[in-house]
């Protein structure tokens, strides 16, 4: 068996932020305070959308611990329209990038 010696290598690995890394730091977005352009969903939209998920699935976990299909069919239909809140208010100008927004 051969053995082989890496000191010295220069191997690059991807995602490494040694010397000419084109990593950010911590807290360097665009805007200066670690922020990014895409907003990770910092909206109204996204909010009320994400809240309003959670309602439903919070009925729909009821509704397993205390079996009830009825309760199990409104958190359905909750969540579904959870979708269709963050949908519409995204379109009314309350998303990322939105008039509506700050």
């Amino acid at each position: 068996m051969s053995s082989q010696s890496t000191s010295g290598s220069s191997t690059s690995h991807a995602g490494s932020n040694g010397p000419g890394s084109n990593a950010q730091a911590v807290g360097d977005g665009p805007d200066g305070h670690g922020h990014d352009e895409l907003g990770h969903g910092h909206s109204i939209a996204a909010w009320a959308g994400v809240t309003t998920c959670l309602v439903g699935f919070l009925i729909l976990s009821l509704a397993v611990v205390f079996p009830s299909l009825t309760w199990g069919i409104i958190g359905g239909v909750v969540i579904v329209a959870s979708m269709v809140v963050g949908g519409v208010l995204a379109k009314m100008g309350y998303g990322v990038k939105g008039k509506n927004t700050r």
